[in-house]
């Protein structure tokens, strides 16, 4: 018998409109149910496989853990797991779990208890670190944003070491040689990525790492003001910086112009992620855009995968990420 990911071939929908369609027809389009019903008989497809979809299911709810609501970025990703969670008749559960270990083991402890149906991972900790391997295993359980190369659970997110070395490649053509780095905290897999896209792209320019051009700090606005305070008091002489996140850019260009200095006529500033107000900010911010959306829907349709026994060949998924260019960077005068 066909598998669902056939028949969402030749219907040329989603596994997820397919899920839809034998569990809540009536959420289903007529012209899209048609084609859906239409393939599933010419590969011999029944439905009684949807006796098994979502088996462990019994809530219609996951558990999202992200690791800072105040965070734009984490909105955008959240609006698209719940947009995909909303088409498939989900609820979910959202947990702010600023990376700590026990609350995250409490919503662990919801799936457990089957009290939810699945975990989404949006911080750095494995599931590994959260239970035993016994404990854990058959958990619906997938790892977005700040998930590991090595990753033994379906997992989505970007390049982080390419995308940071693509944006110190950028200041590195407008002549900056002396870049600084306002980075996120240092045991995150992000920073730790990011970090080694600066080394690379410094590297292949003859230009040796300097530690002391790094500075580390919580992603935060606060975080970016402070940090960029120390890093110019110690390194007077950076004629561009590299934050690993829009909020820490913001903080830099505040913490420049109360020293006096022009972005980005005295400093050039870049940020990471694309957040909305970028944008409008004066002058707004050169950065790294990530598919936040479209990573959190990928992420929430890889749950529904696994909770209907139909898994992306692809354990891993690394979507694009594109160098945003304004005008908060300039080339050295």
């Amino acid at each position: 018998m066909s598998d669902i990911r056939a028949v969402s071939k030749l219907a040329g929908v989603s596994v997820a409109t397919v899920s839809r369609a034998f569990t809540h027809p009536e959420k289903v389009a007529k012209p899209t149910l048609e084609k859906v019903l239409s393939a599933a008989s010419q590969l011999s497809y029944k439905p009684n496989s949807m006796a098994q979809l979502f088996r462990t299911k019994q809530t219609n709810t996951i558990v999202v853990m992200a690791p800072d609501l105040a965070n734009a970025f984490y909105s955008k990703v959240l609006e698209g797991v719940e947009s995909v969670a909303s088409e498939n008749g989900l609820s979910i559960f959202l947990a702010n779990s600023h990376d700590r270990l026990e609350i995250e083991r409490s919503c662990l402890d919801m799936v457990l208890s089957r009290r939810a149906d699945g975990l989404i991972q949006l911080g750095a900790h494995r599931i590994e670190e959260l239970a035993d391997g016994a404990a854990t295993k058959g958990i619906a359980f997938v790892h977005a944003v700040e998930f590991s190369a090595d990753s033994l659970v379906p997992a989505v997110g970007i390049d982080n070491e390419l995308a940071g070395e693509t944006m110190v490649q950028y200041l590195l053509s407008l002549g900056h040689r002396k870049i600084g780095v306002i980075a996120g905290g240092r045991e995150s897999k992000i920073t730790r990525s990011r970090l080694n896209g600066y080394r690379s792209a410094l590297n292949a320019a003859g230009i040796a790492f300097d530690p002391s051009k790094v500075e580390y700090a919580d992603y935060s606005i606060k975080g970016g003001i402070a940090a960029t305070r120390a890093l110019l008091e110690r390194c007077p002489d950076i004629t561009a910086l590299f934050c690993m996140s829009d909020d820490l850019a913001i903080g830099a260009m505040a913490a420049a112009t109360e020293q006096g200095l022009s972005v980005p006529n005295d400093l050039s500033v870049s940020g990471f992620d694309n957040i909305e107000v970028g944008e409008y900010l004066n002058p707004p911010l050169t950065t790294i855009t990530q598919p936040a959306r479209r990573m959190g829907r990928r992420a929430m349709e890889l749950m529904i995968d696994m909770l209907s026994d139909t898994p992306s060949p692809a354990r891993t998924h690394i979507l694009d990420a594109e160098l945003i260019v304004r005008k908060s960077v300039a080339p050295l005068a």
